[in-house]
């Protein structure tokens, strides 16, 4: 795009009135369509600005042809100057009129001939009345239309191309084009065990699919140009510089976090609500959001910059292309795309093919494999309504006959294995002689809202977005069942952590709306601007001692969340010796980390968790010291774990494999509660029921709760299930008796529950590939999984069936 390039037309569009009221015009034309009837609920952040920039786009495009086609057939006619001024007022008042129906709509009755028929019956009527106010335009327009058409001589005149072609950023593209080609490539390693035959359909495949998108970019974007008013232009440069900006960071994305950009830019609304400084700090970004927002402003502007310069010397080599031309590349690319994709299905491995529509996100065929090895109908059950729940904290309650403190303690970004004798020595004893004996502990997601989530209210992650809906209720959040019930026991609660508690309505989903049920609430926007992660963790710790000193023994919950493990791993910089001195933060430009790098990271990593060692025995200490610890619950846990490299990337909130869900659970129980035997498999939907188990509550009360009280027989299975399950699309796992069965659901992070889930197989706790074949044994894979997942399968699911 250029000065002389872009779209074929005899005339470059003028700066006039009347363009850009079309322009404008055609920018809103559609926005309150689709805003009503196409927009997406909350999690949705990133298809929400694709709908309103393609709505805007096609609006601009059909009215930058209608004025085009104005001054087409009104040009040197008697009637252009009557024309152009009723162009004018009917644009002007329809620019007016389709901008007020954005804002929000007021009680109106719909053309009810037209908006039912049409599925639009949420549109604002001045929209309607915008649609009216250019008919005294568009009429007239068709009508001249109709004559130019039948003046033979005068059309062919006013519609004469350039035969030479219209120039273009030739150079621009070239570049474009080797840019998504060669990460299309980079990411053919994820696609494991090609043949010859099948590598040749993989890159003939990128190749078509790629060459098809530029083309198509190529056509819509010049088209743009040409309908832009000259002061708008820039918009156009802007959107073909972001094509190379946006590919290279959803590389990025997956090489680190093993999602696609889109399902990060997703996930940020997530909770329905947009905190950018909150968002920031959850991922481990300590810069200020304005910092961040001028960094990419700046790294747009330095593109536009590049694209002109390539302009200037795509000029010198005279670059062209005839728009059919163009059309017909774009067409024979596309039918190759199809045919290779028609080939991949009739020769292709189910896997391979699988594992390409996986990996690519530029995909211009018309075929796509299904999914796993079954397709399932499912319907999730709620183990204890909330009619049941209600019910329950409606009834007189027993009296309690102990009422002991009880401590929960969440450490971000804890994995099991860091609970060693080198690195973490005190809870390495602790865990061993003091607390409960668990052989193999899960939290319930990859992910810090839902394992709280799952952990608080003791229900399966992928009830965490409807959860989000009860604020919509009268008096909002009300607050987790078990916390509820523990206050109306007489329990009262201290919440204190170091992070932003409104994240995802952390605070409000879990202890009631303005943390209602904690009469003691502390988290980061309360403490003192200005300091780093382990002084405020020290802080909150010296709070919970102050109140613990001027406070009688028993009948308190005191939760505690602590984030020094979270990236970028945090420990004091004073009176505190860290375990390794040779360590670094990752190397965000290497995309190949060495065992070495990696290892520096690591060690970083487990100097944050042994500074958090040392802050559980001073704190455990303490209790015992002050007499507090024989009569006291002390729980802990971490809320994920997090992946250094094992299968390619960083952080967490990317797959339910066990570098990012296998976490510590550490339960130390006062003497007097017994049956305290060790358990096989335990999750962090069992720690509720099993705290109003030790307080001898009915069995009513937390039998139905979608855990199981460590402090009775168990069954050693769990569901683990995610909002977040990044590239892979795992979803949902059953897990028991050392077997991870692995299901697919598409759009997880959208409102509602799946009701269609996808069987990928079955790993081990180490998530090595199982034989499915052999599992099943002959069976069909429903039967299979029941076998193997019973329990879970009748408690989670009320549906649970192979789809038709």
């Amino acid at each position: 795009m250029g000065q002389q390039s872009i779209l074929p037309c005899s005339r470059a569009p003028k700066r006039d009135l009347m363009f850009s009221l079309s322009w404008l015009a055609g920018v809103l034309l559609f926005q309150e369509p689709c805003q009503a009837n196409l927009k997406m609920g909350p999690g949705n952040f990133g298809y929400n600005i694709l709908i309103t920039v393609g709505a805007a786009a096609v609006g601009v495009i059909a009215m930058g042809c209608l004025a085009q086609l104005h001054f087409r057939v009104n040009k040197s006619a008697p009637s252009e100057t009557r024309s152009r001024r009723i162009a004018l007022v009917s644009l002007g008042l329809a620019t007016i009129l389709l901008l007020l129906s954005l804002l929000p709509p007021l009680p109106f009755a719909l053309p009810v001939f037209v908006a039912p028929f049409l599925g639009l019956t949420k549109i604002n009527p001045l929209y309607w009345a915008g649609l009216i106010t250019m008919l005294p335009w568009m009429i007239p327009l068709l009508t001249n239309v109709i004559h130019a058409l039948r003046d033979q001589e005068r059309t062919s005149s006013h519609l004469r191309t350039d035969r030479r072609g219209w120039r273009f950023n030739g150079l621009f593209w070239l570049i474009v084009t080797t840019i998504l080609l060669l990460l299309d490539f980079l990411s053919l390693s994820a696609i494991q065990n090609w043949n010859l035959w099948e590598l040749i359909l993989l890159i003939t495949g990128r190749l078509l699919s790629v060459g098809t998108f530029i083309t198509a970019a190529i056509l819509i974007l010049q088209s743009l140009w040409c309908l832009f008013p000259a002061f708008a232009r820039w918009l156009v440069v802007v959107v073909a510089v972001l094509i190379p900006l946006l590919a290279l960071a959803n590389h990025f994305s997956n090489l680190y976090w093993k999602q696609p950009l889109i399902d990060l830019v997703n996930n940020l609304t997530l909770d329905g609500s947009f905190k950018l400084e909150v968002e920031l700090e959850a991922a481990g970004i300590t810069h200020s959001p304005l910092i961040v927002v001028i960094t990419g402003l700046a790294v747009i502007g330095i593109a536009v910059g590049l694209y002109h310069l390539l302009m200037k010397a795509s000029l010198k080599f005279n670059f062209r292309l005839r728009t059919k031309k163009a059309l017909a590349i774009f067409f024979l690319l596309w039918m190759g795309s199809i045919a290779q994709q028609a080939l991949s299905m009739a020769s292709m491995r189910k896997e391979v093919w699988q594992d390409e529509h996986d990996t690519f996100i530029i995909r211009s065929g018309l075929f796509r494999p299904d999914p796993g090895l079954e397709k399932f109908s499912v319907q999730f059950t709620r183990t204890m309504s909330s009619e049941q729940e209600e019910l329950l904290l409606s009834e007189p309650v027993p009296d309690l006959e102990r009422t002991p403190d009880i401590y929960v303690v969440m450490i971000e970004t804890w994995r099991k294995d860091s609970v060693r004798p080198d690195i973490m020595p005190f809870l390495s004893h602790f865990a061993k002689e003091e607390c409960q004996r668990f052989e193999t502990t899960f939290a319930g997601s990859n992910c810090t809202p839902v394992s709280w989530y799952t952990l608080f209210h003791s229900r399966v992650g992928i009830d965490w977005r409807e959860a989000l809906r009860e604020d919509e209720a009268l008096g909002g959040f009300k607050g987790s069942y078990p916390l509820r019930l523990l206050h109306k026991l007489g329990y009262r609660f201290s919440v204190r952590a170091v992070c932003d508690l409104s994240y995802k309505q952390m605070c409000d989903l879990n202890f009631g709306r303005n943390h209602k049920l904690a009469d003691t609430f502390l988290d980061s926007p309360m403490l003192p601007e200005g300091l780093d992660v382990p002084d405020r963790e020290v802080m909150i710790m010296d709070d919970l001692k102050q109140e613990l000193e001027s406070t009688p023994k028993g009948g308190k919950l005191h939760f505690i969340s602590l984030d020094s493990a979270h990236y970028n791993y945090y420990w004091p910089s004073k009176n505190f010796t860290p375990i390794h001195q040779d360590c670094s933060t990752i190397s965000f430009s290497t995309l190949k980390p060495t065992p070495q790098q990696i290892r520096e990271v690591v060690k970083r990593y487990e100097n944050a968790v042994n500074w958090i060692d040392r802050q559980m025995k001073d704190f455990i200490n303490y209790l015992k010291t002050t007499g507090r610890y024989d009569n006291s619950i002390i729980i802990l846990t971490g809320d994920h774990g997090e992946e250094f490299q094992e299968n390619g990337s960083w952080f967490h909130c990317s797959s339910l494999r066990r570098e990012q869900v296998e976490v510590p659970i550490m339960i130390r129980w006062p003497k007097w509660v017994s049956n305290q035997s060790g358990q096989e498999l335990v999750s962090h939907m069992d720690i509720m029921p099993s705290v109003l188990d030790a307080l001898r509550l009915p069995p009513r009360y937390f039998t139905e709760m979608a855990g199981y009280s460590v402090l009775r027989p168990h069954p050693g299975e769990a569901l683990l299930s995610t909002r977040w399950p990044g590239k892979s699309g795992i979803g949902l796992c059953l897990v028991s008796n050392g077997l991870k069965a692995n299901f697919k659901a598409s759009r997880l992070w959208q409102e509602g529950i799946p009701e269609t889930l996808f069987f990928m197989g079955w790993t081990d706790f180490t998530d090595q590939s199982l034989d499915a074949q052999k599992l099943r044994n002959k069976s069909p894979y429903p039967a299979a999984l029941r076998k193997y997942y019973e329990r879970s399968i009748d408690r989670h699911f009320e549906r649970f069936q192979i789809s038709n």
